[in-house]
């Protein structure tokens, strides 16, 4: 049986995440998006509902990809506003998308085209991976965190919670990425980066905390 499915919200990362959706596994019933003005049908028929619709279709799963560069340290809070259990999430993977069977993956994770998950990597919960990332051997993504298009992170690498990496950005194998950080677009990461930290440019170097 098809797993009914609601994606969050209706924006860009929504848009990229249906395109994700594997139709033998799920039933997609529509969008949830907070702003009442995007709620209803849109021209291409899609439907866009309020958060009360997880209530009506108590079985469904909820696959939550709000965020970007400039508000995704609130991830977390918006994520878990919706007060769900980890079973009513639903984790999406492309279908050209190449996990492999020794690696691990959380709930409410978004693997869009082409990414790449080698042999036991770890990645949490709430994760977004875009367009033809690679992920290479133990290394480790942390809750919330959030990787753009093109990226590739080395073995052995440990990105904490709450992380943004930008498009395109190659990270050095062995480096930890602190909490909260962010990696800006086309970065290369050679040494290891402080919580909280805004680095870019090759080698990337810090612009801010």
């Amino acid at each position: 049986m098809k797993k009914p499915l609601f994606i969050f919200p209706f924006a860009g990362s929504g848009l990229e995440a249906l395109d994700c959706v594997d139709e033998a596994i799920f039933d997609w019933l529509g969008f949830i998006d907070d702003d009442p003005t995007k709620q209803g049908t849109t021209p291409e028929g899609w439907r866009v509902f309020g958060r009360e619709v997880l209530a009506q279709h108590p079985v469904a799963l909820l696959l939550a990809v709000q965020g970007s560069p400039d508000n995704y340290l609130h991830r977390a809070s918006v994520i878990d506003s919706f007060g769900l259990p980890p079973e009513r999430f639903a984790t999406v993977i492309h279908p050209s998308a190449q996990v492999s069977r020794y690696a691990q993956l959380g709930y409410n994770c978004l693997l869009m085209a082409g990414v790449v998950i080698t042999p036991k990597a770890v990645v949490g919960n709430h994760v977004v991976i875009m367009p033809q990332t690679v992920i290479h051997h133990e290394s480790t993504l942390g809750d919330y965190t959030c990787l753009g298009a093109g990226v590739v992170i080395a073995g052995g690498c440990r990105i904490s919670p709450h992380c943004w990496i930008g498009s395109g950005t190659t990270v050095k194998q062995q480096i930890e990425i602190g909490t909260g950080a962010l990696i800006g677009i086309g970065s290369t990461v050679i040494r290891s980066v402080a919580a909280k930290t805004v680095v870019a440019g090759n080698p990337a170097k810090e612009v801010r905390k």
